[in-house]
């Protein structure tokens, strides 16, 4: 597992932030489906819990979610770094200086709701999709996240080898160095805004 640890620093986090995070993260998963009630009823008032499937709706839409999410996620992500708004709200996701797995939910309830939560369900809300291809993404977007957040390049993850792609490298970086890369599943508003200067002259570094 060490060869694949993509921290520069390779450093564990504080034993008594794991235990709080995990702790927390339990807690928040008791209350979290009755926090998605609102969004079952407003899904269903967009017509998803009568909608009907077609064999194209699942990559169609699955790319309208992650293409929605991504920006969504990235444009309040950034917000967050704003020095007020990360000093009342970011600056516990980031806790982690070194992430692992469980870091992927910790987080303020604020963060949780106007930067996570809203931004992977408006694909969905937005598209009044069908139940099964929600369930698919929602499972989609946590493998995605925790990835990027398992501190872990593993050669056989697609969300670091697809085209666009370089979550768990780039999202350590973010939160070792607490710099740029406040995308999702893509690179591209990074590259777009250049918030990633900072991430593409650390890695000329280590390749130098």
């Amino acid at each position: 597992v060490i060869k694949y640890l993509c921290s520069y620093h390779r450093q564990e986090p504080p034993e008594a932030l794991y235990r709080k995070s995990v702790l927390e993260v339990g807690l928040s998963h008791v209350g979290y489906p009755l926090a998605m009630l609102p969004v079952w009823w407003a899904w269903d008032a967009m017509g998803g819990a009568s909608a009907t499937l077609e064999w194209w709706h699942w990559p169609v839409h699955l790319l309208a979610f992650v293409l929605i999410q991504d920006t969504l996620f990235y444009w309040s992500h950034r917000m967050l770094h704003h020095k007020r708004l990360f000093r009342l709200i970011h600056r516990k996701h980031h806790e982690f200086r070194h992430v692992r797995g469980v870091s992927a939910e910790y987080a303020h309830p604020v963060e949780d709701l106007f930067c996570n939560t809203l931004s992977t369900v408006a694909g969905p809300l937005l598209l009044g999709s069908h139940a099964s291809v929600v369930i698919g993404y929602a499972s989609l977007k946590l493998w995605q996240s925790v990835d990027a957040h398992s501190g872990l390049l593993l050669p056989f993850s697609p969300w670091s080898v697809a085209l666009g792609m370089d979550c768990a490298r780039a999202h350590d970086f973010h939160h070792s160095h607490n710099a740029g890369n406040y995308g999702g599943f893509f690179m591209f508003w990074d590259w777009a805004c250049g918030t990633d200067a900072a991430y593409k002259r650390h890695l000329r570094a280590k390749r130098d």
